[in-house]
């Protein structure tokens, strides 16, 4: 995505298997991401916001989220 002067808005890196791992702002903060589990969709993810906080996420089979974020308070960081 760019903006209006054609600078990007998000940069993202992928994976060999084309899975984002790591997401760039137009401000430099980034996000980093990782996969558990084979194929499509993966069953796990966690991603590290800019400021280190983490969130694991939990899909079924079908892709579908089993789990959400919990609220910041609860958050663990890095």
């Amino acid at each position: 995505m760019f903006d209006s002067n054609g600078q990007p808005i998000i940069t993202n890196i992928f994976s060999p298997d084309g899975f984002v791992i790591r997401q760039t702002l137009s401000d430099r903060r980034s996000f980093m991401y990782s996969y558990e589990g084979s194929g499509r969709p993966r069953t796990r993810s966690v991603v590290t916001d800019p400021e280190g906080y983490v969130t694991h996420f939990v899909f079924t089979p079908d892709g579908y989220h089993r789990s959400l974020p919990e609220r910041p308070a609860l958050a663990v960081k890095r």
